[in-house]
């Protein structure tokens, strides 16, 4: 590995970070071969393992290179327009930061700056603008990220990511591993969690080995492993530790030839995205069962993106056109901003009863949970609530909804009772390639 090719791929960002121990990860780099070097990003033993992991694809033929690539774009258009000095005090230290979420919260700061720097009023972009008019919801306003003027009119951005981890996912090759493990009879189970190593691989299969062993001996009793307990249920085992969460075992003799059965399956990953108020505001009849269950209360992530926006009203300011550009890097949480700026989406299914007290359904309907914030306010029933769920976000001009990477997103979400909305052609330019 070259140590001229970092600095030929991220000329800006290596100027930008030069006399940190950037460099110094960026000399071990170029003594690594390949494989050592994917070691080392695993293992987390560069000083800024978060930083490297993202411009990595740049100099391994074998990985992708998208948001490295990106990232020195971005930073590029920023040191044009703002200068170097201020493009370094103002990302510098973010972007040496140990922590993923952080080093992803100043990628997308540095996107929505580049951005603004290309369509705003030439030379009117500023970074941590102090707001000129301190009439704003919060009693403790905050400068901005971005400051900038659009055909004359101030502009102001502030910028916020929501971090939201995926669904596990499930390596096929350690899956094929347990399955293969060497006992007599056949099996079927459901796994708490996926396998990530080989190492975890091995463990479990050696746990099933003694848990074999185990059944066969006593044809059905708790198994206490050295770290696992697995509780015996008439006709499977059943635990909450890791890694298994049931185990059954077929003998030979069993019907559909079960005995030659190796199956291991994951459990389907589910949350919730109806708000609770729902229950209580709009209930079913006595009789109707509800989704809502005791063990599922934890709050959808629409909620906490709208709780997210009210925090961002601190670095709004009266008179301006104030934007929250709202990074969502997983496409699965698109649906999640929507129904937190518009209300979440609610099947409805009408029924009526026949005369022999039977219910039928006789339509069905959806509508958006009226408690949002760019939601119309005709369908709340009060002042109070008007007051708590709409007028706090006039001063919200709009949502910018970002997504940097393999699958680039923008696009404006209006607020249709801000006092000073969104101009069309705004919108379409920060929309724009």
């Amino acid at each position: 590995m070259n140590q001229t090719k970092f600095h030929e791929t991220f000329p800006v960002l290596c100027s930008l970070l030069a006399e940190s121990k950037f460099d110094t990860d960026i000399e071990r780099a170029a003594e690594m071969l390949d494989a050592e070097f994917r070691t080392a990003l695993e293992s987390g033993s560069f000083w800024h393992a978060p930083l490297m992991d993202i411009i990595c694809g740049a100099v391994l033929p074998e990985w992708m290179d998208v948001h490295g690539s990106e990232l020195e774009r971005n930073l590029a258009i920023v040191e044009h327009h703002l200068g170097k000095d201020n493009a370094r005090q103002a990302f510098r230290s973010k972007l040496l930061t140990p922590q993923q979420d952080k080093l992803q919260d100043a990628c997308y700061e540095i996107a929505a700056t580049a951005r603004a720097c290309t369509i705003l009023d030439q030379g009117s972009v500023r970074l941590e603008e102090p707001l000129q008019n301190k009439s704003t919801v919060s009693s403790k306003p905050k400068n901005s990220d971005v400051y900038g003027r659009f055909e004359g009119r101030p502009v102001r951005i502030e910028v916020t990511v929501l971090h939201e981890d995926p669904p596990e996912s499930v390596n096929c090759e350690l899956t094929e591993r347990l399955e293969k493990t060497d006992i007599s009879s056949g099996f079927d189970i459901t796994m708490l969690a996926p396998l990530k190593t080989e190492a975890e691989a091995d463990a479990a299969r050696e746990l099933l080995r003694a848990l074999h062993e185990h059944h066969l001996s006593t044809g059905g009793e708790d198994f206490n492993g050295r770290s696992t307990t697995l509780r015996w249920c008439n006709s499977y085992y059943e635990s909450n530790e890791k890694p298994f969460e049931r185990v059954i075992f077929y003998q030979r003799g069993d019907t559909f030839g079960r005995d030659l059965t190796r199956k291991v399956g994951h459990k389907c990953s589910i949350r919730r995205l109806t708000p609770e108020y729902i229950r209580y505001d709009f209930p079913n009849p006595p009789d109707v069962v509800d989704c809502f269950t005791p063990n599922d209360r934890k709050a959808p992530v629409s909620k906490k993106i709208r709780d997210m926006l009210d925090r961002k009203l601190a670095q709004c300011e009266a008179g301006a056109i104030n934007i929250v550009a709202f990074g969502v890097p997983h496409p699965m949480n698109d649906r999640d901003l929507v129904d937190g700026i518009h209300g979440a989406h609610i099947p409805v299914l009408i029924c009526e009863k026949d005369e022999n007290g039977l219910r039928r359904s006789v339509g069905q309907r959806a509508f958006r949970a009226p408690k949002a914030p760019f939601n119309s306010p005709v369908g709340l029933s009060s002042d109070e609530e008007r007051e708590t769920h709409i007028e706090p976000f006039t001063l919200l001009s709009g949502v910018w909804q970002m997504r940097l990477g393999s699958w680039p997103l923008s696009r404006v979400h209006v607020n249709p009772n801000a006092s000073i909305p969104v101009p069309e052609n705004l919108r379409t330019a920060l929309e724009g390639p």
